[in-house]
């Protein structure tokens, strides 16, 4: 995309990929990424499959997904097979993804800040109300959590650190003996 959009903002489909492997077409000089190169190898290999199954869309977010998932492999050449990205190993799915909901949960926090940032310029009293309203629910959330906590801890018999008795214990020396006193 960031290719694309330097040397060849105006082009697409087809003429995306010519545009991008003509360096005297470009508006602006720019070098290839291996991944951008890579994708106009995929296009260029794969030519008759994304004509025949993907609707002829080259060049487009969905080319490499119209290939790799929604096109069976018995319907792809060799050519186009090879030039395919490998499909990621377990581990590494599960870390891109792991990445990706991260990503997703900060940017849905700055959105929902960014919100209320603007309720609070529209409307200053409402967003007050509202405001004290959601506080009262996330602390009605905890409490609930922590009574389903100590309710779980109950029924697996784990006492909680307020729960334990409480041992006294003191000394004292009478007559040359020492005494000592314990209770629960």
């Amino acid at each position: 995309d960031t290719e694309n959009g330097a040397a060849c903002p105006s082009e697409s489909g087809k003429g995306l990929g010519e545009c991008l492997k003509d360096p005297k077409r470009h508006e602006v000089e720019t070098e290839l990424s291996d991944e951008c190169s890579a994708f106009v190898k995929l296009n260029d290999a794969c030519a008759a499959e994304i004509e025949k199954h993907c609707s002829g869309g080259f060049f487009t977010d969905d080319t490499t997904t119209c290939l790799s998932e929604w096109t069976q492999p018995a319907d792809l050449s060799e050519d186009c097979m090879a030039a395919l990205p490998s499909k990621d190993t377990p581990e590494e799915s599960e870390e891109a993804d792991k990445d990706k909901e991260e990503w997703r949960a900060k940017r849905r926090t700055e959105r929902e800040a960014a919100k209320r940032q603007l309720e609070k310029q529209k409307n200053p009293e409402e967003f007050a109300r509202k405001e004290k309203a959601r506080n009262e629910e996330l602390r009605q959330k905890r409490l609930q959590k922590a009574a389903e906590d100590r309710a779980r801890r109950e029924r697996e018999g784990e006492e909680e650190e307020g729960d334990k008795p409480k041992t006294l214990s003191s000394s004292s020396s009478i007559g040359g003996t020492n005494w000592y006193l314990v209770g629960a």
